[in-house]
Formats: structure tokens, sequence, C-alpha cells
């Protein structure tokens, strides 16, 4: 009887070793006939002459944000700094020595990509039966291209800023404070020196190159440049120095001059003043003295 019950147990786990085996050999089967299934699809997807062809991605299907303002002004992204700062100094350079005005160099330059796109889309819709897949993808619709968080944030910082200046040039045409408002007159004063003498558009350009090029130049080189940086400040402090100690000087100097020419003045007035006002009686009325007559 044990050994019956014996030889039953092992015939029932053969079993199921068995059962577990087939069960794993149809498992396998599956799996090798979906993967050869999958990479016939793709083989057939990809056996055309020009299937080589990559896919390209514009930048109107991009689904990410673009990069911030300090990203591109820091070249964190060479291409699209390198994009911006090469199409807006060609921009420029249309303006400068061809004479074309801002507005037709953007139209100009928005038909010219709408050209390229157009042939570009089309021939590559054209192009699907021969390559197996769309070149250009479909542009993706409906990305917050503006955060609203972040513009809002910004444009609280924006109204702050501009509620503070204009106090400040309320201050100073109310004479609030009469030092800010000589510093604001010479203020004024030395943009109308700059516009004399540099057009518009050659400020705007200098600015952009400034905004492009210094950033990251200090970045790079900013222990050199702190070190003549402290050295210029130096040297501005110690010409300011004297500069403040010389006009001290003339100040004094002036106030004793126009002191002087004031009581000559005084004394002259006086003494041409004197004898009409006593012909006239006006002296002995009023109780006014006589100027002192001058000695040898």
């Amino acid at each position: 009887a044990q050994a019956a019950k014996d030889s039953a147990t092992d015939t029932a786990q053969a079993a199921k070793d068995s059962a577990a085996g087939a069960v794993e050999s149809i498992t396998e089967a599956v799996k090798d006939s979906t993967s050869s299934a999958t990479t016939t699809t793709d083989d057939s997807a990809d056996t055309g002459p020009l299937s080589f062809l990559p896919a390209i991605k514009l930048p109107v299907a991009a689904t990410k944000a673009p990069a911030t303002a300090r990203d591109v002004f820091m070249w964190r992204n060479p291409y699209l700094t390198g994009v911006i700062f090469g199409s807006v100094n060609i921009i420029f350079f249309l303006v400068f020595f061809f004479g074309y005005s801002l507005l037709r160099v953007f139209a100009s330059a928005a038909l010219l990509l709408l050209i390229i796109a157009f042939i570009g889309v089309n021939a590559s819709k054209l192009l699907v039966g021969f390559t197996g897949k769309e070149i250009i993808p479909k542009p993706t619709l409906g990305f917050q291209y503006f955060r609203e968080d972040v513009w809002l944030k910004h444009a609280k910082t924006a109204i702050s800023f501009i509620n503070h200046s204009i106090d400040i040039i309320r201050k100073a045409f109310y004479c609030v404070d009469n030092k800010q408002t000589l510093r604001f007159a010479g203020v004024l004063y030395g943009l109308s020196l700059i516009g004399r003498f540099i057009p518009d558009m050659v400020l705007i350009y200098l600015t952009f190159l400034t905004t492009f090029t210094a950033p990251i130049l200090y970045e790079t080189y900013q222990t050199e440049i702190d070190v003549y940086l402290e050295k210029l400040k130096k040297l501005l402090e110690e010409y300011y120095s004297i500069g403040k100690e010389q006009v001290s000087k003339q100040t004094a100097e002036m106030q004793k001059t126009v002191g002087a020419k004031m009581e000559q003045l005084k004394t002259q007035v006086q003494e041409k003043s004197g004898p009409l006002l006593e012909k006239s009686g006006v002296a002995s009325k009023f109780g006014l003295s006589p100027a002192p007559k001058k000695t040898e």
C-alpha cells in the first residue's frame, strides 16, 4: 500500500511538471511569434527607398516649454541662442547697409519661412508612400506656450518698478529734493548728448550685443573682471575725491568773490543814490544815513 501511494505521488508530480513545461513552452512560442510579427511590421514600415531619412521635428511641433530668457542670454542652449543671435545680426545688417525697414524684414522673413514650410510639408506628405513614415510630424497643438503664473509674477514686478519710477520722476519735477532734481537733469542732458551723436538703431544694436555677450563673458572671466572692476572703482573714487576737493575750493573762492563784488556794488549804489535821496528829502524823511565818503 505504501509503495502504491509513493508511485501515485510520483506520477502526479511528473504530470504536474509536464503541464508546467507545456505552459512555459506555449508562452515562449507566443512571445516569439509576437516579437517576430513586430519585427516584420517594423521592417516592412522601413523598407521604402527613402526610409533612411530621419524624422525632422519642427519648432511648432515642440512639446516642451521654450528656454527662459536667462538660458538664452547665458548660451545654455548654443543652438537656440546661436539662431537668435545670428538672425538679429542679419536683420540689423539689412537695416543698416541696405536700408530695409524692420517691418519689411520681418514680413519678408516670415513669408520665406512660410514658403519653405509649404514646400517641405507637402513634399513630406507625397514621400510617405516611399519612406513609409512621415518625415515632418504634425504639430502638437493646445500647448501652454505662455504660462500665466510666470507672466503674472513678472507683470507684478514690472508694475511695481513702473510705479516707483513714476514717483521718482514726480519728485524730480516737483523739486522735492533739489539734489535729486539736478541729478535727474544731468541724466537727461547725458541722454540728449548720446542721442545727438548715436542713432537710435545703433543704440538698440549695441544694447542687443551687450545683452548677448556681457553675461557669458562675465561668467567665464569673472575673477579677472572683478579684479579690473575693483581697480577701476578705486581709480574713480580717487578722481572723485580730487574733483570734489577742487569743486569745494572753487566754490569757496567763488563765494568770497561774489561777497566782495556784492559789497562793492552796495557801496557804489549808496554813493550814487545818496545825493539824490538828500535832494529829494527822502533820506531825512526815512532817516537814511548818507554813504560814507572814501578817504585817501
